[in-house]
Formats: C-alpha cells, structure tokens, sequence
C-alpha cells in the first residue's frame, strides 16, 4: 500500500468518511467543515442598512454547534479554519463548493452565489430563501 492510500485510508476512517473516491488527500487530512458547499451564512439585523450580525448554519443541520453568529476574527478557509464551531466539524456530506453569504433583507439568493443544483436546493429549503 502507499504512503497516500494509507494517509486517505487513516484520514477516511478518522474522519468518518465512507468513500475517497475523488476526494484530494488535503481534503481528507482536514476536519474543518468550512468550504462545504451547505455551510452558508445568512445576515441579521433590521435591514440591509443595518446589518448586525451573520448567522453561520449548514443546510443539512449536520454540524450540531450551528447556526452561531459568525466570529469576527473567523477565517474562511478550511486549512486555517480557527473556529471551534467549525474547525473539527467535517461530516461526510462534505463537498466543496462556494460561499454562500444571504443578506438581511431578502433580496438576494443561494443561485446568487453558486450554480451548484445540490447545494441551491438545499439552502432554499433550509433558509426558505427562493425565488
């Protein structure tokens, strides 16, 4: 076996992934579930002039520390990912995808931020944001 089967075969099994089958190896060395194409944030405030807070929440609700407000020293990027609500919370619905960011007043869409049908579907349905 080589080094990076075994790697993706440790990084599988601690992850509790069940395929890596198109997976790249830092995928698989990675906890973090920032990236994934359902973890999406959706503002708070009284208006988009108002804008108080975001609200981080996964559209698959598999991530039991969200929704959270969104920490404003939080870093977006799964190799660096310093949130504790994030930074060990992959499942194996992971898929990479866009950030999805919706405003307060309801005036833009998952479709806005991503052509992926999967993950379009699924933020609608979570948020009840569609057009």
């Amino acid at each position: 076996m080589s080094d990076k089967t075994e790697l993706q075969s440790e990084a599988s099994a601690t992850h509790g992934l069940s395929s890596t089958e198109g997976a790249s190896l830092s995928d698989l060395l990675c906890a973090s579930c920032v990236g994934c194409k359902f973890l999406y944030t959706i503002g708070e405030g009284y208006s988009n002039y108002t804008w108080m807070d975001d609200i981080v929440t996964c559209a698959k609700d598999r991530n039991k520390n969200l929704p959270d407000s969104e920490p404003f020293d939080w870093k977006w990027s799964a190799e660096s990912d310093n949130w504790p609500k994030t930074n060990s919370s992959r499942c194996e619905l992971y898929s990479a995808g866009d950030k999805v960011a919706l405003d307060v007043d309801g005036e833009d869409y998952p479709d806005d931020y991503t052509s992926d049908v999967e993950a379009i579907t699924a933020i609608q349905e979570h948020s009840g944001r569609s057009r």
